[in-house]
């Protein structure tokens, strides 16, 4: 054993003292269905951050970046929980679980056989996992054999022409085959592979262009999950998913019932029409709130578990707004994050009268603090309400300030949530504060 290794001695309590309530605190604020798909059936999202709950979640998902730590002496534990604590984290924790282990592994291997070179062998050096990543794929892994007779596994083509090749893989085996190259969790090798979660709720799509811009492109789609992925596993937000719809029109037409379906993927539809228009406006009719003024309210929060923002129902409230305007702040839904304690935050998307502008409302009652994202004419950064009248329709602006003044009516924080919820909330979803 190397005098290194010798001197390193993994502890899991001082794993447990320096990062546990980071590491939880970053899995709840991760979507509620990104969570759910990986917590064992004891546990839900919304559990996760309750008080008496809160060893037993450490406990957890401390053991899983143990057993995706491919060493003996758990030597690379802690960097993979600074790494997931940290507020500027860019993987989901799934995926700390599903690739990272392959990139521990080959890394591992290079640095004990001297095949990585100072100062890419201190992996503490890394400030990010994706980072690490890029650097690691750049190394042929000193174990893998070439063969001819690798198992494909069981997979049919659902769609090819002279552009595309769509492949629906039907088992782990496949999944991992056509995924080789990426990053995707449902192609992981070592740690634990997710097909069998994605696949449980609906079909995963490959979609492996014939002409790719670069070696490896290729995408994974579940509409199931409101998941679209490159190769990296980054998403396809939907800048780049209306310059991938651009380039294939053909994805509209291929993936139109799943879009209706999951009511996801909608950055592929070339252009609405009234009738698509409906159709989302009757999906969100009975979370919405019609104003004496004009506006429409329409309340985010998942329900029956308001602690978290329903991503589908966000997602098109954002769609009717991209109609008219093509540009908007790409990361609101992630500064609607948690509250600051105590009783969770209300969630609200305000259009005006014809749907063609809104703003998104986060409502924190414990700090009386309402934040905001403005969809912009005219730039892709945030706006603020007050000093862009000319940009707001009156009916939003008149609600805004309906929402301040409702945030000034007491000094009981539980007594301004029944407030908010009473006044802003359709009737079958609200929940009282002493409920909560």
């Amino acid at each position: 054993m190397r005098y290194r290794e010798f001197l390193f001695e993994y502890n899991r309590d001082i794993t447990k003292k320096n990062f546990g309530d980071k590491l939880r605190q970053s899995f709840a604020g991760e979507r509620e269905g990104d969570v759910n798909r990986i917590l064992p059936l004891n546990m839900t999202h919304s559990k996760i951050g309750g008080k008496k709950n809160n060893q037993m979640v450490i406990d957890w998902l401390i053991q899983q970046l143990e057993d995706a730590d491919p060493t003996p002496n758990k030597e690379y534990v802690q960097w993979m929980a600074r790494k997931y604590s940290d507020p500027n984290n860019m993987v989901k924790f799934e995926d700390y679980l599903g690739q990272l282990p392959q990139y521990l592994a080959k890394f591992h291997k290079l640095k004990q056989r001297r095949m990585i070179d100072n100062p890419r062998n201190d992996i503490n050096r890394y400030d990010n996992v994706p980072d690490f990543m890029n650097v690691i794929d750049e190394y042929p892994d000193p174990e893998r054999k070439q063969s001819g007779d690798e198992v494909k596994g069981k997979t049919k083509t659902f769609y090819e022409d002279n552009d595309l090749r769509i492949i629906v893989p039907e088992d782990q085996v496949a999944a991992c085959y056509y995924g080789r190259g990426t990053r995707w969790c449902t192609a992981a090798t070592m740690g634990k592979n997710y097909f069998d979660q994605y696949n449980s709720q609906g079909p995963l799509y490959i979609v492996i262009p014939k002409r790719p811009e670069y070696n490896g492109e290729k995408y994974q789609f579940s509409f199931a999950y409101d998941q679209f992925m490159d190769e990296r596993d980054r998403s396809i937000d939907d800048e780049i998913g209306r310059e991938l719809a651009q380039k294939y029109p053909q994805l509209y037409k291929i993936f139109n019932k799943e879009i209706k379906k999951n009511h996801t993927g909608y950055w592929m539809v070339p252009e609405f029409t009234q009738k698509e228009v409906k159709q989302i406006l009757s999906e969100l009719s009975k979370y919405t709130v019609d104003m004496p003024n004009g506006s429409h309210i329409v309340y985010l929060n998942d329900h029956p578990d308001i602690e978290g923002i329903d991503g589908r129902r966000a997602r098109l409230a954002e769609i009717l707004v991209r109609r008219n305007n093509s540009t908007l702040y790409d990361d609101w839904e992630g500064d609607m994050g948690d509250s600051s304690g105590g009783l969770p935050p209300l969630l609200f998307a305000v259009f005006n009268k014809d749907y063609t502008d809104a703003v998104f409302f986060h409502v924190d009652v414990n700090t009386r603090d309402i934040n905001w994202r403005v969809i912009d004419h005219n730039t892709d950064v945030p706006a603020e309400v007050i000093g862009k009248k000319d940009d707001l329709a009156p009916e939003i602006e008149d609600t805004h300030k309906l929402l301040l003044k409702t945030m000034d009516s007491s000094k009981n924080k539980a007594k301004v949530f029944d407030r908010f919820t009473n006044r802003f909330i359709p009737e079958p979803l609200r929940i009282e504060a002493e409920e909560l």
